[in-house]
């Protein structure tokens, strides 16, 4: 056993220079490191930007531009043209479309709204790159109305941010109300002979307003919680009725105890008196539970709203 054990020791041999010298020679694990980085594969943060707009519109898929922060930078920056393209990529709808124009150009509005990045000047592409369809029959009867729903998006630009300025804040409640003020106004919208410069014998003026009254009267609502005039006022001159679901608006700010805004929503608003007659009188109610002694007078003294037993007698305890 000896033997074999000094046999094999001989047969190894004491260790040369040169082997002692390959071995001190080898890399440290600092320098592997080094090395291992220098090989790594490339990430979506090294592509070009280029190409990766090519690729969000290839999969047209809105949380890749969350993936990390500086992706979501680099798509922030996206120009006005390549945000209407991926809209109109995103909401291509394959087939014929079966209906009228209006109801074809109502439902690419609506649709095009619900994009956060849909704005002015991005609308303004979509409608002059839009491909309407040629209506199916010309004499169709148009029983839908004129007007479409507004995304509730566009509220959000009213609420207030902690950590921004005042300035700011007013700049972009004013880029929403201008943009609000354009999509409730008439929007002249192109048929299939005008968008396909083609003459027609029998043209066809489609024109759509947004409504204010979208959502059952949410706007208007929101706009009395954030105690916003303006943005009252211009819903109020388009026909927004403050009297939807039982007055919920003007509920909010008897809550309030506004009187002021009570009045403007009441007195600028167009509705019958059979309408208002009702209504008035619940509304007449929940001043008297709230104690809105001012608003109840407007109500009985100005509006002639006779109340009811139960509020009357609510409003004699409250003298008492």
């Amino acid at each position: 056993m000896t033997n074999r054990r000094a046999g094999d020791e001989l047969a190894d041999g004491p260790q040369s220079p040169t082997r002692i010298s390959q071995k001190n020679c080898q890399p440290s694990y600092t320098e592997r490191a080094a090395q291992h980085a220098d090989k790594r594969l490339a990430t979506l943060h090294d592509l070009p930007v280029e190409l990766l707009y090519e690729i969000l519109r290839f999969s047209l898929n809105p949380s890749f531009t969350l993936v990390s922060r500086h992706l979501h930078v680099v798509f922030k920056s996206t120009s006005t043209h390549f945000r209407a393209d991926y809209i109109l990529d995103a909401t291509e709808s394959p087939g014929k479309y079966q209906y009228s124009l209006k109801a074809w150009w109502r439902d690419k509005l609506e649709t095009w709204l619900r994009y956060g990045i849909c704005d002015f000047e991005v609308l303004q592409v979509l409608i002059k790159q839009a491909h309407p369809p040629k209506p199916n029959d010309r004499y169709w009867a148009e029983r839908l109305g004129d007007n479409f729903e507004l995304p509730k998006r566009i509220l959000r630009s009213f609420s207030s941010v902690d950590s921004e300025n005042q300035e700011s804040r007013w700049a972009r409640e004013a880029t929403a109300m201008g943009f609000l003020r354009y999509l409730l106004s008439p929007i002249d919208l192109p048929d299939h002979a005008r968008a396909h410069n083609l003459q027609s014998h029998y043209p066809q003026n489609v024109t759509l307003s947004g409504d204010s009254n979208s959502h059952d009267g949410y706007f208007l609502r929101r706009a009395v919680h954030l105690d916003h005039e303006p943005l009252v006022e211009l819903l109020l001159a388009h026909g927004c009725d403050p009297l939807q679901k039982a007055g919920i608006a003007v509920k909010l700010a008897i809550r309030k105890k506004d009187s002021r805004m009570v009045r403007k929503l009441i007195l600028k608003s167009d509705f019958g008196r059979l309408y208002f007659g009702p209504v008035a009188r619940h509304l007449l109610a929940y001043s008297a539970q709230v104690e809105a002694r001012d608003i109840v007078d407007f109500f009985i003294m100005e509006m002639r709203i006779a109340p009811d037993p139960e509020t009357l007698k609510l409003l004699s305890n409250r003298v008492d």
